[in-house]
């Protein structure tokens, strides 16, 4: 008997060894995860023998030693000792192991060994105290004890936030974080803390992390703060719910058949986060009876969009359904695991189809017709949206049928094509009245050397008119600029015209000197740079070019340029291996396409110097050319 109690315990032994990645936190327990930053093959910042991502495996495991003795809150790692999983892998820990909270532990750097100091950073998210407000406390918590330790605050005692630069949002709307290590657990409501202790660089910060005594006061202070704020951040999992709207259902026919199509929105609202589900759902025709149940075919789209269509002929057109949609979340519990939307009886004649809607049923009716699509512009503008040009308006469509205008039965189709063919690109059309229509199409980027039009045509496959499609009529007018270009309208045509000007180029040189960098050396100095518009001096329009030039015409080498001021720019250019048999000019020139002088173009004149010795050689400039002598 004893050897059989030994036995069953080596087993249990081996099942918890092969479990140890994973965390069974009884429903009660807070589960913290703990991310050490970097590792594996990326040591994060170093100095000398200090290596961030050591430190902060140390720091992660004494912060887990700490909070592994407080009853309720269970911790996990996200990585092993060497291990070095992707800022998305992370978040999904977070997520599998139904994390409340994620902290990650770092060790700052900076190119000024000046720096010092502790910083935290946050989520910008507020649709939940859990998220900033719950994080701004603790970050504050961690900022003064690590204060205390002697650390200064680098940047006050402000937990901080970063935004996307990309313009990327949560699915709820707000803007999403800059760093992956708060944004990847927010998409699960999984608020994360990024905390920066000191810097790597200052040698004063250094101390604080140059022994294990020293690293483990800093995780104390990390792990005192987590402990008193830890049941802020408690979620509340009998919250989580699926939602699902039909967006649109349509029908059409191929050579299998007739069937329905469209697009259906499904979010989870998981621990007060909107977020698209991680599993496919399962979506599901069934008639109101019960008798009939059929799987309809799903397919990922953007947002929270998925992609639907059923054949439709085999149905029981005696019927009406419902699409039920159901989640396969086997993770999370959802308190409603089903939506539904109500759509009326289908029709399984072989000809083509007409759909109508009513208070959320749709009706499926045989139809074609001929419709003569008709349109006039009302207006068309220019707009800017995050730097990127687009072109919008309004516009009045009507479809003549049986010498009757009409409203489309479907939304009409807009594009903006070019005259010569090679261009066809969809517009962007919502409905804004009866028969008025609201459209706008990015340009950014578009040739500027065609010319376009726009073509409305009829957005029903039961029109067969073959007036279904038409041009669009315009008034002659200038409708804005697009960059270099005045964008106008001419001969019912967008056309693109450059904005020329003439620019006589001017230049003074304020200094021209040697230098040498790794041994490479190289010219540089400062100019003063003009262009002269109508009898004015102007600054010029774009940053202007400079090439340094042989006299002989086989040497034609591009300078670096910035401005340094109103007209003034820095150059320099590495000569390093120049041909010194030669004799060069500094050449500027108009960087702008726009300008047409015969003049954009000038050499640089010279003051009479030497200006340095190259390997053996004497630098001069001498009657506006710069010569090697031995």
């Amino acid at each position: 008997m004893k050897h059989k109690i030994k036995y069953i315990f080596l087993f249990i032994i081996i099942i918890l060894a092969i479990l140890g990645a994973s965390v069974y936190a009884s429903d009660n327990d807070i589960v913290i995860v703990l991310d050490p930053g970097h590792g594996g093959d990326d040591p994060g910042a170093t100095n000398g023998k200090y290596i961030e991502s050591e430190i902060n495996w140390k720091i992660a495991n004494y912060v887990k030693e700490e909070l592994d003795k407080v009853d309720g809150i269970k911790t996990v790692l996200t990585r092993t000792k060497n291990g070095n999983p992707e800022l998305a892998e992370r978040g999904l820990i977070a997520r599998n192991n139904l994390a409340d909270l994620m902290i990650s532990f770092h060790i700052n750097s900076s190119d000024r060994t000046t720096v010092r100091g502790t910083e935290v950073y946050i989520t910008c998210n507020k649709n939940n105290v859990r998220f900033n407000e719950y994080s701004y406390m603790l970050g504050q918590k961690i900022l003064r004890n690590l204060h205390a330790l002697g650390i200064p605050y680098w940047g006050g005692l402000e937990p901080k936030i970063k935004l996307s630069t990309d313009g990327e949002k949560y699915l709820d709307g707000s803007m999403s974080d800059w760093y992956g290590i708060i944004r990847n657990p927010m998409y699960y409501g999984i608020p994360s803390i990024l905390v920066e202790h000191c810097f790597i660089s200052n040698r004063f910060d250094l101390q604080h992390i140059s022994s294990d005594a020293n690293i483990k006061k800093l995780a104390m202070a990390d792990a005192k703060a987590i402990i008193e704020m830890a049941e802020k951040f408690r979620i509340d999992r009998t919250n989580n719910k699926l939602q699902a709207t039909v967006l649109s259902v349509n029908v059409s026919n191929n050579k299998n058949g007739n069937y329905i199509y469209g697009e259906i929105s499904i979010t989870e609202k998981i621990n007060d986060m909107k977020r698209n589900p991680i599993e496919l759902p399962t979506v599901t025709l069934k008639s109101t009876d019960g008798k009939i149940s059929s799987e309809i075919f799903i397919n990922y789209l953007s947002g929270s969009k998925y992609y639907f269509d059923k054949f439709i002929d085999d149905l029981d057109t005696n019927k009406q359904y419902i699409i039920e949609v159901k989640s396969n979340n086997k993770l999370e519990k959802l308190i409603s695991n089903t939506a539904k939307a109500s759509i009326a009886s289908f029709s399984s004649s072989n000809s083509k189809y007409k759909v109508t809607t009513n208070s959320n049923k749709i009706k499926i009716n045989s139809n074609t017709y001929v419709g003569n699509i008709n349109s006039e512009i009302k207006s068309l503008k220019l707009g800017s949206s995050n730097k990127n040009a687009y072109i919008y308006g309004e516009i009045i469509i009507v479809e003549w049928v049986n010498g009757k205008s009409t409203v489309p039965s479907a939304k009409p189709i807009i594009k903006l094509k070019s005259t010569d063919g090679k261009a066809n690109l969809p517009v962007f059309v919502t409905a804004t009245g009866t028969n008025t229509y609201y459209f706008d199409r990015f340009i950014e980027g578009i040739d500027t050397s065609k010319q376009y039009v726009l073509e409305v045509s009829s957005g029903s496959s039961n029109n067969t008119s073959k007036n279904k499609t038409m041009n669009v009529y315009f008034k002659n007018q200038n409708i804005g600029n697009y960059h270099d270009y005045k964008l106008y309208l001419n001969n019912n045509q967008i056309k693109f015209k450059l904005n020329t000007y003439v620019g006589n180029i001017n230049s003074e040189i304020k200094s021209l000197k040697l230098g040498s960098s790794n041994k490479n050396a190289y010219i540089y100095g400062e100019i003063i740079i003009v262009e002269w518009v109508n009898g004015k001096s102007t600054v010029p329009s774009a940053k202007p070019i400079m090439r340094l030039k042989s006299t002989d015409g086989k040497a034609n080498l591009p300078v670096f340029v910035t401005a340094t001021g109103t007209n003034t720019y820095y150059f320099d250019r590495f000569i390093e291996g120049i041909d010194t048999s030669k004799q060069y000019v500094l050449e500027v020139s108009s960087g702008s396409n726009r300008n047409t002088s015969k003049n954009k173009t000038m050499n640089v004149y010279f003051k009479n110097q030497n200006i340095g010795k190259y390997h053996s050689y004497l630098i001069n400039c001498n009657n506006n050319q710069i010569k090697f002598t031995k």
